[in-house]
């Protein structure tokens, strides 16, 4: 029987109050929820659209029999075909959509829940939002019983706290998301948010430009070539790591040059924090980069006229006197006096400072 709603309501307390990157209080906490509804252990599954198993959390207890399971040695489990479509609704026993006698001839329940200590079930799906669902799972040993239909009430009348919890949870991470590519977006970086199968969670509008090097095919994140594509795998590899570190590297198109950045987001493998990285493209040409937008800003910033902003677009991008005057059609004597404008409207002395400026502009 449930130990008590009082035990369980101190445990869902617990469970709100711990972060999703820190596995191991996320580990006790659903242990300490299991042990109030006289479990074996509770796990937190995280699946895609199509009902793929993207992630778990679970209690300590249940870590290796959830790895069996999810490595797929087994006969097929018979709940994602009957139960999956009606635990929106809230938690579910087993006795509530099978029979005594179909979970006797069941192999699944008796070739592998059964001897692995686990039978019994309450299942609810807690978060259900763009395409992702995270179902709570409690386990109980043969011996301890099904779920009665008191205890399923006990724990749905926890359920919109739990619903809440994972919202705030989500609603959180998608502004951090958010953030990064809008920080990228300023610098004029392609950037993305991709999880460990390079599937693309997010982007910003700055990506637009970057499938001359890497683009979404099927809605993941790939290179245009082999060259490319190997070296935004082994990048995203190690940013979504069980210990996730950055990296950089370079890809190659017939439009130019990018370094490719891959930055940790979450190195969390778990349900409600799956690992994922922000992949950003930095395009090599200063002038694509340092687009029109910004230029007619910097002009507005520092009272430029057009002609002296265009001046400072090409010095900042490392070009001299005499190169840029030809590529903007004028001569050097007039150049120079635009030239000399733009260090005092900036308050610069030479070339070089005025370099540094439009960089940290940029940045």
């Amino acid at each position: 029987m449930l130990v008590g709603s009082a035990l369980f309501a101190s445990s869902v307390e617990d469970f709100l109050d711990v972060s999703p990157a820190d596995a191991a209080g996320l580990s006790e906490t659903l242990q300490r929820m299991a042990d109030a509804v006289a479990g074996e252990g509770a796990a937190l599954v995280r699946y895609d659209s199509s009902g793929e198993i993207i992630s778990v959390s679970s209690s300590g207890d249940l870590s290796s029999r959830i790895t069996e399971y999810i490595a797929g040695d087994r006969p097929p489990d018979p709940r994602m075909i009957r139960v999956r479509t009606s635990m929106h609704s809230g938690f579910r026993s087993d006795l509530v959509d099978f029979s005594a006698d179909e979970l006797k001839r069941n192999p699944f329940y008796q070739q592998f829940l059964r001897p692995r200590g686990v039978q019994w079930h309450a299942c609810a799906t807690i978060f259900d939002l763009g395409g992702v669902k995270i179902d709570l799972s409690f386990k109980r040993s043969p011996r301890a019983g099904a779920f009665q239909d008191d205890e399923i009430d006990i724990l749905n009348s926890f359920a919109p706290r739990l619903r809440s919890a994972l919202r705030i949870v989500a609603r959180g991470s998608t502004l951090f998301a958010e953030g990064l590519l809008a920080s990228a977006e300023a610098r004029g970086d392609a950037a993305y948010i991709v999880d460990a199968r390079r599937l693309v969670l997010a982007q910003n509008r700055t990506a637009d430009w970057a499938g001359v090097a890497v683009k979404a095919v099927d809605g993941k994140l790939r290179g245009v070539d082999n060259q490319n594509q190997t070296t935004l795998e082994q990048a995203v590899t190690l940013a979504t790591a069980r210990t996730p570190a950055p990296s950089i590297g370079r890809l190659r198109s017939a439009a130019g040059q990018f370094i490719l950045r891959t930055i940790p987001v979450s190195g969390l493998q778990g349900a409600l924090a799956p690992a994922t990285c922000m992949v950003t493209l930095v395009d090599l040409n200063p002038f694509r980069l340092f687009d029109d937008r910004l230029v007619e800003q910097v002009r507005t910033l520092f009272g430029l006229t057009a002609q002296e902003a265009r001046l400072a677009q090409q010095i900042g991008a490392g070009r001299t006197v005499q190169a840029a005057a030809a590529t903007l059609n004028m001569s050097v004597g007039t150049a120079r006096n635009h030239l000399k404008n733009v260090l005092a409207k900036t308050d610069t002395h030479r070339q070089s400072e005025l370099a540094l400026l439009w960089a940290r502009l940029r940045l």
